[in-house]
């Protein structure tokens, strides 16, 4: 019981590290088109 526990860990961690990845990755791009439409144009 403590092995499969330790992979799902290991695993789950695996995939958490993935999503913040993929969510860093969609965010700056995100928060840079919306500064930019808030800058004046000039």
């Amino acid at each position: 019981m403590a092995a499969s526990t330790g992979k799902s860990f290991a695993s789950r961690f695996g995939v958490h590290i993935a999503v913040l990845i993929f969510v860093a990755i969609w965010t700056v791009p995100t928060l840079g088109i919306l500064v930019s439409s808030l800058r004046d144009k000039d």
